[in-house]
């Protein structure tokens, strides 16, 4: 057997072989760590072209690189055949896209050498090392050179520095307690499929969208300013700022998409009964739109009840479908009268589709959200698609963002939050890194020469930061010092012999969470709707414990002069003791009962909720 080296690689080696688009390629076998299936995918804001975003690899952050992009090659939808090779790069893995996995060969009777200057490739030539000719193969097979598709420079911050920065706070902060030294608060948000979040130090409030004017000559990310407190704020759209098309946009090319499926599956129905083939069974249980349906979630009222009818009339269609597979050796007539009848349910899908799409534009405006972060010495708005939660995580649970996200465009990543075993990806931004100082000083330039308004810092007066949110059709706050996170109702778990004001328990990362529904606090009757029901984790009598809510509606500034007493009446009422201040916001229109945590419970059902958490914590993760 012929020995031959040629640049370090012996004719008995072993190598994978693998396709990318129409050519074959090749990687030597010990630099592949293993060969997965495309995972879930977590894409990252301006990252260049050819990163196709991040995965969880068993608890590890992965990036994943499109080679179709990195070697010049058309780019193609991921199939069945798509795999991912995770490819040892020395201190890291990084996992390259490939069409497919032809199986592991060896070098023996192969001629292997550096593909010539003049050879015609389809590919970027510089990625590829060696070329290497086999007898049993009429196609060339193109051996990658791993070690320069997967490098870029490193990091200049290593992973102890970026949880540093992440777990610094500024001044006038609240000091954290002992048992959260360790720890970060986040506001977290959801833009198109990702969940991004702020540091809580850098969010000075959370608005809803008002009237925006526009400002002539900024860049296209540039929406406009909004009049807050007599102070215009720059509103910058993170969506068009990472390339996104709008939120209203992105939902009806979705809903597009599933009308072309549900239209081509009927057809393809009708055209097997027509000719007597055996017929595809459309599972109710895997349809896109079913899913996406049922994992959408609205504030709209109207928006809420055109989703609840298209999911009436979807489930109707499928019914009809699974009908088809009874029909195989029918009549011509029951052909002709099913058809009939199935394409009128294609027709009501197909009219809720355009009725959710023609009004979503603006019904989506009630679930984005403003949040208004500190930049620089500038307050700046950035819209996002809706809130997620205010949640603190461990530091342990925070990773430095892979070295390939270092470039310039892309440092606007401080970490990568880890969560439910890596199967919830947060991506914390960098509000310094996300636009440049120089722009925002040529938006408050535009912004004067276009309304004839200065800029006027806020003046420095007393504030206080709340977290707003609604129980029936009253809006309440609660400081925001005494709110530990904001979780999304999840399981809670009733236990027998409870104090009447405890709902039940839920598990919070192991903690053992007693659950007040304010509802019934109040007095007010129980709501079936729990799509944007939240649980806000606060402290009382130094033990943590969740308030069921209707809605989280923002984090909101107010200056202590909007604040009254409660008028007398409240203060006699021994059901309101609780309310220790009435907010007046935008001009008074907008009244906010200001709650006082420590008032929610008398001193007997203070240590009844004590006795409760004691009583369970055994019980919490069975």
């Amino acid at each position: 057997m012929n020995t031959t080296e040629t640049q370090g690689i012996k004719t008995y080696d072993q190598f994978v072989l693998f396709r990318i688009g129409n050519e074959l390629f090749s990687s030597r076998i010990e630099r592949v760590k293993e060969i997965i299936r495309y995972p879930t995918v977590t894409t990252i804001p301006r990252a260049p072209k050819f990163l196709s975003g991040i995965a969880n690899l068993r608890g590890s952050i992965l990036p994943i690189i499109d080679t179709r992009v990195m070697l010049g090659i058309e780019k193609k939808d991921i199939t069945e055949s798509t795999r991912v090779l995770v490819i040892d790069t020395g201190d890291h893995q990084t996992g390259l896209i490939v069409d497919g996995v032809n199986g592991v060969f060896s070098l023996e009777d192969a001629v292997i050498e550096p593909p010539p200057s003049t050879i015609d490739l389809e590919v970027d030539v510089k990625y590829v090392k060696n070329i290497i000719k086999r007898n049993d193969l009429d196609k060339l097979i193109m051996e990658l050179d791993l070690d320069l598709i997967t490098s870029f420079e490193s990091t200049d911050k290593s992973e102890k520095s970026y949880r540093k920065s992440l777990l610094s706070s500024k001044e006038n902060t609240v000091e954290e307690s002992k048992e959260s030294i360790n720890e970060i608060q986040l506001v977290t948000f959801i833009i198109g499929e990702e969940e991004y979040g702020f540091p809580i130090e850098s969010v000075r409030e959370v608005l809803r969208v008002g009237y925006l004017t526009e400002v002539p000559n900024t860049p296209s990310y540039v929406l406009g300013v909004l009049s807050v407190r007599n102070t215009l704020l720059p509103v910058i759209d993170l969506r068009r700022l990472f390339d996104l098309p709008s939120l209203g946009e992105d939902i009806r090319e979705n809903l597009e998409r599933f009308r072309r499926e549900h239209n081509l599956q009927v057809k393809d129905i009708l055209n097997s009964l027509t000719l007597g083939a055996d017929i595809t069974r459309y599972s109710f249980e895997e349809c896109a739109l079913g899913k996406w349906l049922e994992e959408f979630k609205t504030s709209s009222e109207d928006l809420a009840r055109s989703i609840q009818s298209t999911r009436y009339d979807h489930q109707e269609l499928h019914r009809k479908m699974e009908e088809a597979g009874r029909l195989k050796d029918a009549s011509s007539e029951e052909i002709d009268v099913f058809s009939k009848e199935l394409n009128q349910f294609l027709e009501r899908l197909n009219i809720d589709i355009e009725e959710i799409g023609s009004s979503v534009e603006n019904a989506v405006k009630e679930d984005q959200k403003i949040l208004v972060v500190q930049f620089k010495d500038l307050p700046v708005g950035f819209l996002v698609d809706r809130m997620q939660q205010v949640i603190r995580v461990q530091d342990k649970a925070i990773e430095s963002p892979p070295a390939i996200l270092s470039t310039d465009k892309t440092k606007n990543l401080k970490g990568i939050v880890k969560m439910d075993e890596g199967k919830r990806l947060i991506l914390v931004l960098n509000e310094e890194k996300l636009i440049d100082v120089g722009e925002i000083e040529e938006i408050r330039e535009k912004t004067t020469s276009s309304t004839g308004t200065e800029y006027v810092e806020e003046a420095s007066t007393e504030e206080i930061q709340l977290i707003t949110f609604n129980v029936g059709r009253e809006e309440f706050g609660i400081t925001i010092d005494h709110v530990r996170e904001i979780n999304r109702l999840d399981k809670i778990t009733s236990i027998p012999r409870a104090p009447a004001f405890i709902k039940g328990i839920m598990n919070l990362r192991g903690n053992v969470i007693p659950i007040i529904d304010l509802r019934e606090r109040f007095g007010l009757e129980e709501t079936t709707s729990s799509e944007v029901r939240r649980v806000i984790i606060v402290e009382i009598s130094e033990k943590l414990t969740g308030l069921l809510v209707d809605s989280v509606s923002e984090v909101l500034r107010l200056p202590k002069k909007d604040i009254e007493s409660p008028p007398g009446i409240i203060e006699t009422d021994v059901e309101m003791r609780f309310i220790s201040g009435i907010g007046k916001a935008d001009g008074g229109k907008r009244i906010i009962l200001i709650i006082d945590v420590d008032k929610l419970l008398s001193s007997e059902e203070k240590e009844a909720l004590k006795h409760t958490e004691e009583e369970n914590a055994g019980d919490i993760n069975e």
